[in-house]
């Protein structure tokens, strides 16, 4: 294997890391949620899978980037020193960066039907998007 590619992470997720999966996984279920079983998470080597005969996904260890050169890893340590800034930063950066996606969309086949239903898609159409700056 190269030094160049990246690796998916292979320790166990610690609570934070597991509390933050399932944060973004009701986020990206919206309504439809899916199951998300949690017991190999915080074991090492486990890898994140669907199991179609169910339709349940379980979460491992691999839901994580590794270290490596990758767009799937992490090029900064300095993230690293807090996890816990660093999971709102990130997660606030992320809705938001979707919330603005979703706000100037043109193609209105990538709203999500939820999003239409609920009323979300025309309070923010043609909207702009503010965040705080972290000091």
């Amino acid at each position: 294997m190269s030094i160049f590619l990246g690796l998916r992470n292979d320790r166990g997720l610690s609570d934070g890391e597991i509390e933050y999966c399932v944060l973004a996984w009701r986020i990206l279920c919206g309504e439809d949620q899916r199951i998300l079983i949690l017991d190999e998470a915080g074991i090492d080597y486990s890898r994140t899978r669907f199991i179609e005969d169910t339709n349940v996904v379980y979460l491992g260890a691999n839901a994580y980037p590794g270290e490596g050169f990758s767009a799937n890893s992490r090029m900064s340590d300095k993230w690293r020193e807090s996890f816990d800034y660093m999971v709102s930063v990130e997660f606030e950066r992320v809705v938001s960066q979707w919330i603005k996606n979703l706000s100037s969309s043109n193609d209105t086949s990538e709203i999500p039907d939820w999003a239409r239903a609920s009323g979300l898609y025309d309070a923010i159409k043609n909207g702009s998007v503010v965040t705080a700056a972290a000091v």
